[in-house]
């Protein structure tokens, strides 16, 4: 696995959504935030394929949404939903509704 990223950040945006403006940028660093948040309390009950299906979900995230990789909504918001349909079956301390905070940041109208 490489530990850097080659090439410019140019060669990183082919094929995706224009990057989020910069409050929606600091909205998912909130939502990352919160996910670590959880992560931990998941870590703390036990509940290790949940918390890394919570980091799964939310890695690339971060250098995403700054230009590095290929930003699309349509994927997060799906990466969200699948850790959701997955594990939001029951009530826990913690439990954060991701795909209603990502739809209020990028709200679904018009998405085909």
């Amino acid at each position: 696995m490489p530990t850097s990223y080659e090439g410019s950040k140019e060669d990183h945006r082919m094929n995706a959504d224009p990057l989020p403006t910069a409050e929606q940028q600091v909205r998912l660093s909130d939502m990352v935030a919160m996910a670590f948040v959880e992560i931990r309390l998941l870590g703390w009950a036990g509940r290790a394929e949940q918390a890394s299906d919570l980091a799964d979900a939310f890695h690339n995230i971060p250098r995403e949404i700054f230009g590095w990789g290929r930003w699309s909504i349509g994927h997060t918001r799906a990466m969200l939903q699948c850790y959701q349909d997955k594990h939001h079956n029951e009530e826990y301390p913690g439990r954060t509704n991701y795909v209603a905070i990502f739809n209020s940041i990028f709200p679904t109208e018009g998405v085909t």
